[in-house]
């Protein structure tokens, strides 16, 4: 289900004055006629010249902003509204544009054509008045946007305009770009969505359960982080490694007794967003597309894994460890109650566990062995990779909480083949100051991948075409804000960097098995990969007799 049909927007139209008042009113029009709600200063009750606490209270409402700029850069902010933006000499329209950047409101960019600019700045006296080499500016730093449309005051005019402004706001309706407007507009009651909020708003104990999921805020905000990559990754690794992991699963399964295919096989889900897709699509692809009830025991302390398996399957789905999630930890992650006082901060040297840490990760691992040999396929993730540390101790894979670091530490102390699924983006990504190193001093990441059998499967979207000519060059560095989307060619450059720098590092992984990509509706490419080193593919041949 899309839950986007039935959604309206608040549209804030924002632009110079001078010459585009027929402009702005056709944009009117067309948004009215898409069915959304048009914001405009000719709109409001407040005196046509409005101050920017009163602007900004109108934006501030909005959930998209169209901005218009015809040949000139607009008025001034004046020093008594903000001394800030009158020092940079900004106009009201780029003034609201930096606002709607700052608070991540989709732009869409309605700009006249180049031939007609010339042509009107030529006979326009207001070009005087503005700051040298400010419209340009702007209108270079406005193009850069995601979705930029030229129009003409000369040719086709207002008609042409009205259309182009619906077939825009369409795209963030209905495009990649909705997610980004998830959590904006307005629905009807009679909407699907709307009943089911209708249900949740009669049912206490709903609404109770509902309020307890919402406080695993970090969990549902990194589910929309680059989902056309985790469900690719998803995707591909069921394609190509479920007949694998079955083997391995029957092969080492707890009773060897029954027949083959009547074997018990144990996975695991790891807590993480990347890992709900993936279990989405296990209980897709794969228990629903069986044909038959297949002895699948799975464990997780992922909650919301735990309740899609709960809700949607008749398998055998339990949390491990036993337990719920602290309502306290924006992960919706489940650890041992007696985890409690297994606090730190993060650290800013390399540190070792301690004693009673470490015999409460061999503990959690011995249970995770029921009858001590490795016999569960773990599925886990990680908030970034760290491979260019001036401290080799803290290269590898980095977590966001101090529990997650020795539950990392557990899944790969039991000796079980472990995939490690992790953003492109995220791969070389330094580890921040709030992160922690999952390894350390007497046990770096060398050592694990040299005595446990580790895969790292890595996806990406939004890629340039894999035939365009890019050096390789990582995308994330310290000074790289972490909220900055690459380009398409920014991304592929990063990829090759990311397969350069895996050999470079020799960690490793030696053994691929897959390398797959596609082209995406909008002509970027998506795709993953996955690599094992040595003791993964003993554990888990690349070649069988039996197809992957």
């Amino acid at each position: 289900m899309n839950n986007q049909l039935d959604r309206r927007f608040e549209v804030f139209i924002g632009s110079p004055f001078h010459g585009l008042k027929e402009v702005r009113e056709a944009l009117r029009d067309a948004i009215l006629r898409a069915g959304h709600f048009p914001c405009g200063t000719e709109l409001w009750a407040a005196s046509p010249d409005p101050t920017l606490d009163v602007i900004l209270s109108y934006l501030d409402q909005c959930d998209i902003h169209v901005l218009v700029l015809g040949a000139t850069y607009g008025s001034l902010v004046p020093k008594e509204q903000s001394p800030e933006a009158a020092k940079k000499k900004l106009s009201f329209t780029e003034w609201e544009y930096e606002e709607s950047l700052k608070a991540r409101r989709p732009v869409i960019a309605f700009l006249l054509n180049s031939d007609e600019v010339k042509r009107e700045r030529k006979k326009r006296k207001l070009i005087a008045k503005e700051p040298r080499g400010a419209y340009t500016k702007f209108r270079n730093r406005v193009e850069a946007a995601r979705i930029v449309v030229y129009f003409s005051l000369e040719v086709c005019g207002a008609m042409k305009l009205e259309r182009d402004c619906v077939l825009a706001l369409h795209t963030f309706r209905y495009g990649r770009a909705a997610r980004e407007l998830l959590n904006h507009g307005w629905i009807r009651a009679s909407s699907s969505e709307g009943k089911n909020l209708s249900a949740i708003r009669d049912s206490p104990i709903l609404q109770g359960v509902i309020e307890r999921i919402s406080k695993f805020d970090v969990l549902a905000r990194r589910m929309n982080e680059q989902p056309i990559a985790k469900r690719t990754m998803a995707r591909h690794f069921w394609a190509h490694m479920q007949r694998r992991v079955r083997d391995w699963c029957q092969a080492n399964s707890c009773d060897q007794e029954a027949k083959m295919d009547e074997r018990p096989m144990q996975i695991f889900f790891e807590s993480g967003s990347t890992i709900v897709y993936l279990a989405k699509r296990f209980e897709e692809y794969i228990l629903g597309g069986a044909g038959i009830h297949e002895n699948w025991r799975v464990r997780t302390n992922n909650i919301l894994s735990l309740l899609q398996f709960d809700l949607f399957t008749p398998n055998d789905a339990r949390s491990f460890p036993d337990g719920k999630p602290d309502p306290e930890d924006k992960y919706g992650a489940i650890f041992p109650a007696s985890w409690g006082v297994l606090e730190r901060p993060p650290h800013c040297t390399p540190t070792s566990v301690s004693g009673s840490e470490q015999l409460a990760i061999k503990t959690a691992s011995k249970s995770l062995n029921d009858d001590g040999k490795p016999r569960t396929f773990i599925f886990a993730a990680a908030s970034g990779w760290d491979v260019n540390s001036q401290n080799e101790e803290f290269r590898g894979p980095h977590v966001g909480s101090y529990k997650n670091k020795l539950f990392k530490r557990v899944l790969l102390e039991s000796s079980n083949p472990a995939v490690i699924f992790i953003d492109a983006i995220k791969f070389g990504s330094p580890r921040g100051d709030a992160c922690y190193a999952v390894f350390g001093p007497k046990s770096p990441l060398t050592k694990w991948l040299k005595n446990k059998p580790i895969a790292l499967c890595i996806g990406w979207e939004g890629a340039a075409s894999p035939k365009t000519s890019t050096p390789a060059k990582p995308f994330r560095s310290l000074e790289t804000p972490q909220k900055i989307t690459p380009s398409p060619e920014q991304m592929r450059g990063h990829l090759i960097w990311i397969r350069e720098e895996i050999k470079k590092q020799k960690l490793g992984f030696e053994t691929e098995y897959f390398n797959q990509e596609e082209p995406e509706s909008n002509g970027l490419w998506t795709g993953a990969f996955l690599i094992g080193n040595k003791r993964f593919s003993e554990e888990i041949p690349l070649y069988s007799n039996q197809s992957s």
